[in-house]
């Protein structure tokens, strides 16, 4: 089976000019495809964790985003740097939220 996510985020306040919020099909693994002009993600693999970040990268500020799950499925849901990896919480660049509750950074969780 496959992993549907949705972006449901309103447009960002203080982020990168000119760059339409929403999920970036050119920062994405493999087998992730971007669909809805970034408003839509789905994922084929059962066997790896892969990512997408969202689009455009916040400079300064806060910011919130929220994304809705159409299928049962185990996924992270979190923020990383630019040159964090796509698989959230595995390095010290990247903080993630897991279908587990669970958080997870730095390749450990608590």
């Amino acid at each position: 089976g496959s992993t549907l996510l949705e972006w449901c985020s309103p447009p960002l306040v203080g982020a990168m000019p000119g760059t339409p919020a929403g999920l970036c099909p050119s920062d994405a693994d493999e087998e992730v495809v971007v669909s809805d002009g970034g408003f839509h993600a789905e994922c084929f693999s059962q066997q790896a964790w892969l990512g997408i970040r969202g689009r455009p990268g916040v400079l300064s500020g806060a910011y919130q985003y929220e994304v809705e799950l159409k299928r049962d499925c185990l996924m992270r849901v979190g923020w990383s740097a630019a040159s964090g990896r796509r698989a959230l919480g595995t390095d010290s660049c990247s903080f993630a939220y897991g279908g587990t509750a669970m958080k997870s950074s730095g390749g450990g969780v608590e």
